[in-house]
């Protein structure tokens, strides 16, 4: 085929061959970009193929879904740290005592007791958790598992539907192996976090704002803020920026009538627990400890947050989070301004670039980056629709949210990294903060994507209730 006719055929070449610099026949260059492009269910594939093709999808959902089982399933009977503190301090909420207190080694596992650590969420995730504490440990810890693997398979459906793919299609296979493999994913299995059935109901309730289910979305809305307020609060206001106004105070409707189940049996009993839990948030975050971005803190490269990078640049709190905040800001007001006409073609873009500013500004540990399936399938269905330019070098770089949480520190504390290395400033500027480095990337790109959208349209009108 002609190199003309195969950048045409193909535009990811284009900007390949435009940026890469590297001297090769295009032919060449085209080749992988045509495979994906085929599997992907895009134009160019043959008749004869279509059996290869479906044993390869076939072959990399297998692959996928073992490599998920033998990490989540294989690791989360020793841990579900998370889960087992949430777990006893509901109990203790359930039977009137300050749920932010310390729990008791005896209502947990001798292995989590030792390393128990105090708790800083909102009220209404020891509400929503309190079915769990009625049962027996070991039986609260096996279906708090099937619930997380359920709500993992809810997210996968909401954004299959969201994107509008056939459910046997290759688009809809290559995100599923993508969701599993994971690593945010599965990290959030293993530690048994609420950010699981969080993330699943934000996409969920998404669907149901494409589907002009308003007071459905806003429920959902409303139910994934209380699991974890800093996962759904971020679309929340985006929808309302939106003017979902239906949407916007159904939620608020629902938090708030949760907020006041959950905190009146506390302040009833234990009018002291805002000063409990800002002791906890304290502590937490105290330099060196475990959600602190210096480099004091071993566990430091779980985080994404943009102070973790900036941190080892210029070693200065003050410094870290005015950076770090100001770069947000830059971004999100550029956003706003060109997402200020609402097109539902842009509904998953926009969507996307929300899950990645969320995650820039302020403490988020690696199974956040979940929210990041968005921009996964954001980019498939680029590359799916032939729409972007972009989508692959957006998706190239999820890849590396396949590593394990904390590999690099667990190669550390092995020994297996050399100390002049852990020393050196690009240890510790480029690979510890590797993650927040390709976050800030992929919301850059994202947001110039969606300027590139905007640029030839003049006319639109804001889309509400």
């Amino acid at each position: 085929m002609p190199a003309n006719h195969l950048i045409e055929r193909y535009p990811q070449v284009a900007v390949l061959t435009k940026y890469s610099g590297v001297r090769v026949p295009v032919c060449r260059i085209a080749q992988p970009v045509m495979l994906a492009n085929d599997l992907l269910g895009m134009p160019g594939m043959k008749q004869r193929h279509n059996i290869a093709k479906w044993v390869i999808l076939s072959g990399i959902l297998l692959i996928a879904l073992v490599e998920c089982a033998w990490r989540a399933w294989g690791r989360t009977g020793q841990r579900l740290y998370d889960f087992e503190l949430l777990r006893a301090s509901a109990l203790l909420w359930m039977h009137g005592a300050n749920p932010f207190a310390l729990p008791p080694a005896s209502l947990l596992s001798q292995a989590i007791a030792v390393e128990r650590t105090p708790i800083t969420i909102y009220p209404t995730t020891l509400l929503l958790l309190s079915p769990f504490a009625m049962v027996p440990l070991a039986l609260a810890m096996n279906l708090w598992f099937v619930f997380s693997i359920g709500m993992v398979l809810l997210l996968i459906v909401s954004l299959v539907k969201l994107a509008r793919w056939p459910w046997i299609s290759p688009a809809t296979i290559i995100f599923s192996a993508f969701v599993l493999a994971f690593g945010p994913i599965q990290s959030g299995l293993v530690a048994g976090q609420p950010l699981i059935p969080a993330a699943s109901l934000v996409m969920l309730a998404l669907w149901a704002v494409s589907r002009h289910q308003n007071i459905l979305a806003g429920l959902l809305l409303g139910l994934a803020i209380a699991w974890k307020p800093q996962v759904g609060g971020p679309f929340l206001l985006y929808l309302l920026y939106k003017r979902q106004w239906m949407t916007g105070t159904s939620s608020l409707l629902l938090l708030a009538i949760l907020s006041v189940a959950a905190i009146a049996p506390i302040q009833q009993r234990h009018p002291e627990w805002p000063q409990t839990l800002q002791s906890n948030v304290q502590f937490v975050f105290a330099p060196g400890h475990l959600n602190d971005f210096e480099t004091s803190n071993l566990t430091r490269d779980h985080m994404l947050n943009l102070q973790l990078p900036v941190y080892a640049i210029c070693p200065s709190r003050a410094v870290a989070n005015v950076v770090a905040i100001g770069i947000t800001l830059v971004l999100l007001v550029i956003f706003l301004f060109v997402a200020r006409k609402s097109d539902e073609r842009m509904m998953l873009l926009e969507y996307s670039i929300v899950a990645c500013l969320c995650l820039l500004p302020a403490y988020h540990r690696y199974y956040d980056a979940t929210l990041l399936t968005l921009a996964i399938c954001w980019a498939i269905d680029a590359i799916k629709n032939r729409s972007s330019k972009i989508a692959w070098i957006v998706l190239a770089p999820m890849t590396t949210f396949f590593a394990p949480v904390g590999l690099a520190l667990t190669m550390v504390r092995n020994g297996r990294i050399p100390m002049d290395v852990q020393s050196s400033w690009w240890w510790n500027t480029i690979i510890i903060p590797a993650h927040s480095w390709i976050l800030l990337l992929i919301c850059i790109l994202l947001i110039a994507e969606r300027i590139r959208i905007a640029r030839p349209q003049s006319s639109g009108a804001p889309h509400g209730d």
